[in-house]
Parts: structure tokens; C-alpha cells; sequence
């Protein structure tokens, strides 16, 4: 499954910790989502995501997940610090297991449904007034 957000009319900062809500429905107890951001211009990967369906609530300890039951993923990426330059757009992919992850234990049989989502990430506004300068004597190695 693939979303697309058109192209920003400016330089785009993410940084921080995307989070990916997504209202799905468990075939089994068992399968997972793996979630790809994209360059939507170039396709470069800028982070991911993956989750389990039995931690769809987030915490250590799995919860028991039944066939037909609907769920919030909330979904939350690795760490992202990149620029999207202006006019270049962002793709979402949903798949069942990504690169250099394990498929699920349950394989292709138990596949997570997908009806929908709230994708957000954090933006950062650099000027000069969000710069933190740090207090400096004449001796510093920096001056």
C-alpha cells in the first residue's frame, strides 16, 4: 500500500520521531507493518518503521491479537534528521516485512488489514532565532 503527499512549496526539515497511527485488522494472532518514508521525487529512503501487531499499544510485553479484531498501530519511526528540498513530495509504503527484517513468525499467513491512518512528523523552522548559542569565553578552541 502507498501514500503520496505532493510536493512542499519550501525546504522540508524532519527531525525527530515520525509517528504512524494506523487502524488495521488482524487476520491471526501473529503478522506485522513495516513502513517505508520516501523521497516521493527520488525514492531515497529518509526512515522507517516496523511493528508487530501484538504491541499495536506500544510497551514490552505482546498482547493476544484475534482474527477479526480491529486495532490502532501507533506506530512511532527511528530517529529522522533529513531536508526534503522544496517541490519534492513524500511516499508512505506499507508492506509485511522489510529490508534486513525477519518476516513474521506466522509467515504470509496471518496478513494485517489496513483501513486507514494519521501519518505526522516533527518539523524544525532553522533561523537565527532558534539558534543556541552557548556561552563562550575568549579561550575557547572555537573563537
Amino acid at each position: 500500500m502507498t501514500f503520496i503527499c505532493e510536493g512542499f512549496t519550501q525546504d522540508m526539515h524532519i527531525a525527530g520521531l515520525p509517528t504512524l497511527h494506523l487502524d488495521v485488522s488482524a487476520s491471526m494472532d501473529g503478522g506485522q507493518i513495516f513502513a517505508e518514508l520516501q523521497d516521493a521525487e527520488t525514492g531515497m529512503r529518509i526512515g522507517h518503521a516496523t511493528m508487530d501487531i501484538r504491541y499495536h499499544a506500544g510497551g514490552y510485553d505482546p498482547q493476544t491479537v484475534f482474527p477479526g479484531q480491529s486495532l490502532v498501530m501507533l506506530m512511532e519511526f527511528q530517529g529522522i534528521d533529513a531536508i526534503l528540498p522544496a517541490g519534492h513530495g513524500i511516499k508512505l509504503v506499507l508492506t509485511e516485512t522489510g529490508e534486513d527484517y525477519l518476516a513474521p513468525a506466522c509467515g504470509n499467513s496471518c496478513p494485517v488489514s489496513v483501513g486507514g491512518g494519521t501519518f505526522s512528523f516533527p518539523q524544525i523552522d532553522r533561523n537565527g532565532d532558534t539558534v543556541f548559542i552557548t556561552p563562550q569565553s575568549s579561550e575557547a578552541a572555537n573563537n
